[in-house]
C-alpha cells in the first residue's frame, strides 16, 4: 500500500474539481477558523488584528487534509491589502497549480468593517462635503463592492473559497431571525451566492464544535447538498472535531484510508 501522504495527495486530487463555496459563521470561539483549517491545501487571508488565524497553529495536525501540510496564512490589516494578497496568492498558483486548493477570507466581517471605515473617512477628508457622514451611501457601496469581491472570487478561484464571519443574535421583539453579521443587505445576499451556509457553535454541554449544515434554532443554514449532508455534521473522530473529510465523507461518499 503507498504511503499515506502519497494517498492523502491522490485522494485530494481527485475531489479538488468538486469546488464549492461555503460561508461560515458564528460567535466567537465557535470554530470557524479551525474547521476552515481542515479543507484541502487551504491559504489563509486573515485580518492581522482579530488573531484567529492563532488557532491553526494549536491545532492537532491530524484534523488537517493532508496531515503534513499545515495551512497557510497571509494577514491584513486593511481591505486595501486584500488585493495585493490576492495577486500574490494567484500569481503562486498560476505557477504551481496544487499549491493551494482552498481560499479562505477569514473574515468577511472584518474586511467588511475595514472598507467601511475607509469610505466613511474619505467622506470625512473630502472638501466638499459640508455635512456630517452619508451613511446611506456608505452601505450603498459597501454592498456594491462585496459583491465585487465575492463574485471576483468565485469567478477567478479554481477550487473551494471559504468566507467567514460573525454572527448576529436574532431580534425577539423586531421578530428576526439571527444570520451572519457582515454590513447592510450583504447580510442576507451574501449567503445566496454560496453552495454552503452554515452555522456553527461551541456546545455548552460538550464543548465540542459543531457544524450545523441545516437551519439551527433562529439562526439559518442550509446548502446544496440535497439532504445528503448531517446537521450537525458527523464527526468521524470527535477528538479532532468537525472536518472538511466529515462533509467530503457524505456528500461524496469518501473517506480517508487510515493506518
Amino acid at each position: 500500500m503507498p504511503p499515506r501522504q502519497v494517498i492523502d495527495v491522490i485522494e485530494a486530487r481527485k475531489n479538488r474539481s468538486r469546488r464549492h463555496t461555503f460561508l461560515l459563521y458564528g460567535h466567537t470561539r465557535a470554530g470557524k477558523t479551525r474547521f476552515a483549517g481542515t479543507f484541502p491545501r487551504p491559504v489563509f487571508v486573515s485580518e492581522f488584528s482579530e488573531h484567529g488565524y492563532e488557532t491553526l497553529v494549536s491545532m492537532n495536525p491530524e484534523a488537517f487534509y493532508e496531515p503534513a501540510r499545515a495551512p497557510q496564512v497571509y494577514p491584513i490589516s486593511s481591505s486595501g491589502e486584500f488585493w495585493e494578497r490576492w495577486g500574490e496568492i494567484k500569481a503562486q498558483v498560476a505557477k504551481d497549480p496544487d499549491k493551494y486548493w482552498t481560499l479562505v477570507v477569514d473574515s468577511l466581517k472584518f474586511y467588511a468593517d475595514g472598507f467601511r471605515a475607509a469610505s466613511e473617512q474619505a467622506q470625512v477628508a473630502s472638501p466638499t462635503r459640508t455635512k456630517g457622514v452619508d451613511r446611506r451611501a456608505v452601505y450603498g457601496d459597501l454592498e456594491m463592492h462585496l459583491r465585487y469581491v465575492m463574485l471576483t472570487v468565485h469567478n477567478e478561484w479554481p477550487g473551494n473559497v471559504v468566507w467567514t464571519a460573525l454572527a448576529k443574535d436574532p431580534d425577539v421583539e423586531k421578530g428576526t431571525a439571527g444570520g451572519a453579521m457582515i454590513g447592510g443587505a450583504t447580510d442576507k445576499i451574501a449567503p445566496a451566492r454560496c453552495d454552503f451556509y452554515w452555522y456553527q457553535q461551541q456546545n455548552p454541554g460538550t464543548g465540542l464544535h459543531e457544524v450545523h449544515t441545516a437551519g439551527f434554532g433562529p439562526y439559518p443554514g442550509g446548502g446544496r447538498d440535497e439532504g445528503k449532508v448531517p446537521s450537525p455534521l458527523t464527526m468521524a473522530h470527535p477528538l479532532l472535531g468537525a472536518t472538511y473529510r466529515d462533509f467530503e465523507g457524505a456528500l461524496f461518499g469518501s473517506h480517508r484510508v487510515t493506518r
